[in-house]
């Protein structure tokens, strides 16, 4: 609230008329006294009006601190959200060439690593599987790591790839593997896997081998079975030429699962028998 200016004046006057008017035998003493004390409350307005204006600056500093208060710790959240992404990441090692050598590998690594991710086209050589085995690394082929996927780039050196259907599946340290979340998906993808390549094989963990095998036998090309140990994977991969094999590490364990795949991934392209029926020949039989 602004004072006026010309208060005091306004008073004097109307206080000198009213004396005038009212009390012709007032002197002049008693005119000024009264001048005093409208001066005095024109001060007090004023002193007022400033104590009014002192609260809303002590407020508007007190917003200020407060919006400084808030804008610090949204920067301090901001910082541990980074640092929590940075955890996140630590210890992984990313290798984009398309054959990673142990070498190249060796490079990369440092006491801290724990994850390689490589392209879903790279080709790993014995010496980097040694070290990956020595670092007990997790690895994972990543298709946007490296170049892009072609049929030929499909196929491993072995001809065989591990996919883990569903989250529920852990990885295998000091093994290359791929993961599939959904499990229609993933039986899909080993199909894929299949067809884009002569002698290429798939081994897959999961929760549910035999509903994955079923599925995968309705395609001609593939020729799926399941395994419960290494010993078992040996035999059907050498009598009928399987080029999926299924197992459930809830049910074989840990171990014996890493046996299997281990079995599948140092073995040869899976080939067709040489007695097994073509796809015209079943559906003669059929009918």
């Amino acid at each position: 609230m602004t004072p006026d200016p010309t208060l005091v004046e306004k008073i004097v006057a109307a206080v000198e008329r009213r004396l005038r008017d009212d009390l012709p035998g007032s002197d002049d003493a008693e005119v000024a006294e009264v001048a005093e004390v409208a001066e005095v409350a024109e001060v007090a307005e004023v002193a007022e009006v400033a104590e009014v204006a002192e609260v809303a600056e002590v407020a508007e500093v007190a917003e200020v601190a407060e919006v400084a208060e808030v804008a610090e710790v949204a920067e301090v959240a901001e910082v541990a959200e980074v640092a929590e992404v940075s955890e996140i990441t630590e210890g992984e090692v990313v290798c984009g060439e398309s054959v990673v050598t142990g070498e190249v590998l060796s490079e990369c690594l440092t006491s801290e690593s724990r994850h390689l991710r490589i392209g879903a086209d790279a080709i790993l050589t014995p010496s980097a599987r040694e070290l990956i085995t020595r670092h007990e690394l997790t690895v994972t082929a990543d298709a946007d790591c490296g170049g892009s996927s072609s049929a030929s780039g499909l196929q491993r050196a072995t001809g065989w790839r591990l996919l883990l259907a569903g989250s529920d599946v852990a990885d295998l340290r000091g093994v290359v593997s791929e993961r599939s979340d959904g499990f229609e998906a993933a039986v899909q993808t080993a199909c894929e896997w299949l067809s884009a390549a002569e002698g290429a094989g798939v081994v897959v963990l999961c929760s549910d081998p035999h509903r994955f095998a079923c599925l995968a036998n309705r395609r001609s090309e593939v020729r799926a079975v399941v395994v419960g140990d290494a010993e078992e994977a040996a035999r059907l991969l050498s009598r009928l030429g399987a080029n999926l094999v299924v197992a459930c590490p809830l049910a074989s364990g840990i171990w014996q699962s890493r046996q299997i795949v281990e079995i599948c991934l140092a073995g040869d392209p899976p080939q067709t028998p040489s007695d097994w029926p073509s796809q015209p020949a079943a559906a003669e039989t059929g009918s």
